[in-house]
């Protein structure tokens, strides 16, 4: 039996609606693509309003025809104390049809950057290597996402997860290590979670050190909960508050209940970090503090006071000094 036949006039329709239906969806795709360019320019505007120099490549639109995205060339944004570049930045946002109840802001959205460097203070840029950085941003949260990150020769992690809210910043990490250009010679962090959120927020004042110092005169404490922190054969969990000293400098104040306390201890001395004598005093201090429980664990104070980490009052770590640029960078 033969099948239906399409008059000429039939395909002359059906080729209207499909080029018509084209020709809709390329101006609403040129639109969603024209909101975001606007919102874009709109974050840059804002924060060049609070003294960050932003610097945004020529726009590239692309993502047609499931989403609506943009490509940026060299791109920097710069403060004073910090900075940071890319040679190439991609924002991809899904489509949103006219009339959306949800604004000019995108729900959801994603940004990669590649050729990333980041610098701190007057010191040389670093180089930011992974195998898949990204920042997720769904309603009021970002979250900057990654495998492999490197940030040489700072740190390297073999997953990193910061996420930022209203509510506070979530951090969770798993195989971080800290260079010795960061100062800090410590082995490896297994893994590292927790929230922190700061009392009353950080209100940006220009620069670096009036932002901190203002912070500190209104009182500025960050309360950090639900921490987690694996190395080795050693695991603990806890609470704490930290704030800046009048030099600025971190104190802290917190208590964590730890477990494997006596192989992690050795495990710090086979690393170099303590020697066998002190090894032999923190496990005598520990053992004072241990509590009954079933898991053979110890509930200590944890401190950060003059630039020393102490645990039980027991010298444990020399921190880094926390150095402020002291000047701006010209604009």
């Amino acid at each position: 039996m033969a099948g239906p036949r399409w008059s000429r006039t039939g395909l002359r329709w059906a080729a209207c609606v499909l080029a018509a239906a084209g020709l809709l969806h390329g101006a609403f795709w040129l639109s969603s693509v024209h909101r975001l360019d606007a919102l874009v320019e709109e974050q840059a505007q804002l924060l060049r309003g609070q003294g960050w120099r932003i610097v945004l490549g020529a726009a590239r639109p692309q993502g047609w025809p499931a989403s609506a995205g943009l490509q940026f060339g060299p791109t920097s944004i710069e403060t004073d104390g910090f900075a940071w570049e890319a040679g190439r930045v991609t924002i991809d946002a899904p489509l949103r049809w006219p009339g959306s109840t949800s604004g000019t802001t995108p729900s959801t959205a994603q940004v990669w950057a590649e050729g990333q460097r980041i610098r701190f203070g007057s010191g040389p840029a670093h180089a930011v290597v992974s195998r898949g950085l990204r920042v997720e941003v769904s309603g009021d949260a970002a979250t900057l996402v990654g495998t492999g990150v490197a940030v040489a020769p700072l740190f390297e992690a073999e997953a990193l997860q910061l996420r930022f809210a209203p509510d506070g910043l979530a951090l969770a990490a798993r195989r971080l290590t800290l260079s010795e250009a960061a100062r800090m010679d410590v082995p490896v962090v297994d893994t590292l979670a927790l929230h922190a959120s700061a009392t009353p927020p950080v209100r940006w004042a220009g620069r670096l050190r009036p932002t901190a110092l203002a912070w500190r005169q209104a009182g500025g404490v960050v309360d950090m909960s639900d921490v987690a922190l694996t190395m080795g054969r050693a695991h603990a969990v806890g609470r704490g508050k930290i704030w800046l000293d009048d030099a600025l400098q971190p104190r802290l104040d917190g208590a964590m209940h730890v477990t494997g306390y006596e192989a992690g201890l050795d495990d710090l001395a086979a690393a170099g970090v303590l020697t066998r004598q002190g090894v032999v005093a923190a496990k005598a201090v520990l053992r004072l503090l241990a509590a009954p429980a079933l898991d053979g664990g110890a509930d200590v104070p944890i401190q950060v006071e003059a630039g020393t980490l102490t645990v039980a009052r027991f010298p444990l770590l020399r921190m880094p000094v926390l150095e402020w640029p002291t000047e701006s960078p010209g604009p």
